[in-house]
């Protein structure tokens, strides 16, 4: 079975299944073209409610997780086996954690980014 959106774009289950593989069960993190038929195929198809289900737990479980940071003699590791590393690089990586002192900078490099999309 599948379902197409009165967009044109059709969704059939082994595609859902690469959605909710891909982007998990919550529908909104769905790509846009597509949400209107996956959704559709959802609601009327037991097995890809089953998928979404599965999704769905193991969203559950990530989120439960802690977030875990890299300690700092990791980083030096990494940087430091980086080749040919320049001291542009080490003022950039300084610069970004005085902008950005709570965490990994690429939550908010990935938020600005989806911003300016």
């Amino acid at each position: 079975m599948e379902c197409r959106a009165s967009t044109g774009i059709k969704v059939d289950l082994a595609r859902f299944a690469v959605l909710v593989d891909a982007y998990g069960a919550c529908p909104d993190n769905w790509p846009e073209q597509e949400r209107v038929a996956a959704m559709q195929l959802l609601g009327s198809n037991a097995a890809a409610m089953r998928l979404r289900d599965q999704a769905l737990a193991l969203d559950l479980l990530l989120d439960a997780m802690p977030t875990l940071e890299p300690s700092t003699r990791l980083i030096r590791h990494v940087l430091d086996s980086v080749p040919g590393r320049s001291a542009w690089a080490e003022r950039w990586l300084r610069l970004a954690r005085w902008i950005w002192p709570f965490g990994p900078t690429w939550q908010p490099a990935t938020a600005l980014a989806t911003a300016a999309r």
